[in-house]
């Protein structure tokens, strides 16, 4: 069912669906007049917003016409000789990794491009984690001045600020473009998961349903990576379990596996309708295999199990005082159907713990308070 190398975090995509744009800036800003690669670019923005998949896609680019993109991780090198370190070694696989001072490094770099007839791309990835990264910056963007060797073009990505070296106006006159990447909406987080669904898993073995449902856990953060990472998880569950498809179900366990189960305490200290609401919601949710079911159907089944355990029904309005109960607890949540369905109601689902794990362990204290049914 799953293409692993689609998920891989190394993988980057033809298509950047809502990030053509940038593309298209970035084109604009390292290509010069004359088609040589020249210019420095600034991109910052929360994890997941395609900061990095963006430069990687703009390396495949320019490295299709001929230069040479050198992508650095400053997370893992996180000092201007480290970085300048790794710089020579991507130009010249035999160069030592220590032993030469930083002025020996940048002159070494002048040498390695005097000797290269091609343009490079430096890539600085998290340059914020650089402890004297204005010492590296200012570096490169003065290399080989004064002659015809045109510098690096440079692309550097940062989270949602600016390293205060790169505030200094020696550096700052060199950034011809700063892109700040706004969070994705979630019909746009959709988008991506239907385009990825498509490049790396089977057809026929996801519905819109349950890439919406994902789309909506992702949504409040605009995270495309966590939204892929939860398909690629749903989908890894679903073939283990041999399923043909991936199911709601299988996204809560994927959701489970990187967010706690519900604590054993918090549904003991639940009433007794709160305990057999909640059982409802997740009977029907494992059983319909639906992100999420309407508050009607709910309150049928929770009026079954109440006669099965021989337990007085709640009326509506009190049984709604539970639902908003469950809701402010986060065992469930809680949303208006479409505008424009016929019917709207209310409709409940639970996003981040498996169904059928609460189903279970309320299943076991309503046995033992109630007798078994």
């Amino acid at each position: 069912m799953v293409k692993e190398s689609t998920f891989s975090e190394n993988f980057v995509p033809d298509k950047l669906p809502f990030r053509e744009r940038e593309l298209d800036m970035l084109e604009a800003t390292i290509r010069a007049i004359t088609g040589r690669l020249s210019g420095v670019a600034y991109i910052l923005g929360r994890p997941g917003l395609g900061k990095t998949v963006i430069s990687l896609r703009f390396a495949q680019s320019v490295s299709e016409r001929g230069a040479v993109p050198l992508y650095v991780n400053c997370r893992k090198y996180r000092s201007s000789s480290l970085v300048m370190s790794k710089i020579l070694r991507l130009l010249n696989k035999g160069f030592p990794e220590r032993g030469l001072s930083f002025s020996e490094l940048v002159l070494m770099l002048e040498e390695s491009l005097k000797d290269l007839h091609q343009d490079i791309l430096i890539i600085l990835d998290e340059i914020g984690y650089v402890r004297d990264g204005g010492d590296l910056i200012y570096s490169l963007f003065r290399v080989n001045e004064g002659t015809e060797i045109p510098p690096p073009a440079i692309i550097m990505i940062s989270r949602e600020w600016m390293p205060k070296y790169l505030l200094d106006r020696s550096i700052l006159s060199f950034i011809k473009m700063r892109i700040r990447l706004d969070p994705y909406r979630e019909e746009e987080l959709l988008e991506i998961l239907r385009y990825r669904a498509q490049l790396g898993l089977r057809s026929g073995s996801y519905t819109k349903d349950v890439l919406s449902m994902i789309a909506g856990i992702a949504a409040p953060h605009g995270d495309a990576r966590y939204a892929i990472n939860i398909l690629y998880q749903s989908a890894s569950i679903a073939e283990s379990s041999s399923s043909e498809k991936i199911l709601p179900e299988h996204v809560r366990e994927a959701l489970s596996s990187e967010v706690p189960l519900v604590d054993r305490g918090v549904l003991l200290s639940l009433d007794i309708h709160e305990k057999l609401l909640l059982m409802a919601a997740t009977r029907l949710l494992e059983k319909s295999h639906a992100p999420q079911v309407p508050i009607g159907k709910v309150e049928e089944e929770y009026r079954v199990l109440c006669e099965s355990y021989d337990v007085p029904h709640l009326k509506h309005t009190a049984l709604w005082r539970r639902v908003k109960s469950l809701d402010s607890a986060g065992l469930i949540s809680t949303r208006k159907s479409s505008k424009g369905v016929k019917g709207q109601t209310t409709l409940i689902s639970i996003e981040y713990v498996s169904a059928s794990s609460i189903y279970k362990e309320l299943k076991t204290m309503l046995d033992q308070d109630l007798g078994s049914v």
